[in-house]
């Protein structure tokens, strides 16, 4: 990985100095590095520093970059950032029916959420897989049913990829998101094969 003093890092990204240390105090670039009174950023700041540019370029303030990367990096998704909640289409709802082993379970997972006597899915992509099915009643209880027989394994596998990444990315967001992306996407190949 290269390393770069604050005057480099403005050469290869093509941000004055003066820019890059504006963006560092609100909070749109990362800290670097300390070595004794020297600042080492790296190639995650100059991937930062385009990013910034491409925002920039499209219309977007700092104010907004800033209150954007805050956002994600707390965790918000693009929908809960921008505030979008009531414009996505709404959730699939399920009538009371369901059973109550399968809505405690879908709550517990955070799938899904009782409104009144109804069980709503609450992520979008279950949700865009519930849609295109023929019998969409029957999948609160095929899920909530995975997740039961599921609950164990997936807490051990967890541990095993936690373990398996190297101790200095552990606290590393991008890297433990890339590992459940890995993982998850193994799995559901996986499953999908195995299915009639």
């Amino acid at each position: 990985m290269t390393d770069y003093r604050i005057g480099d890092l403005a050469h290869a990204s093509g941000v004055t100095v003066r820019n890059i240390r504006a963006y560092r105090e609100r909070g749109l670039l990362d800290p670097p590095r300390r070595q004794g009174r020297t600042a080492w950023y790296d190639e995650h700041h100059l991937t930062q520093l385009a990013m910034i540019n491409t925002l920039h370029a499209k219309g977007f303030t700092s104010a907004h970059i800033a209150d954007f990367l805050d956002g994600i990096r707390q965790g918000a998704s693009l929908v809960e950032f921008l505030g979008l909640g009531q414009a996505v289409p709404a959730l699939t709802e399920f009538a009371g029916d369901v059973a109550h082993g399968a809505r405690s379970a879908l709550v517990r997972d955070g799938s899904g959420r009782i409104d009144h006597d109804r069980v709503v899915l609450a992520d979008p992509a279950v949700v865009d897989i519930v849609g295109d099915t023929d019998d969409a009643q029957r999948c609160p209880d095929a899920v909530a049913g995975v997740l039961e027989v599921t609950r164990e394994a997936v807490d051990e596998l967890a541990e095993q990829v936690v373990a398996a990444l190297p101790e200095e990315v552990r606290g590393v967001r991008d890297h433990r998101l890339l590992a459940a992306w890995v993982v998850s996407r193994r799995l559901c190949k996986r499953v999908v094969a195995r299915l009639p």
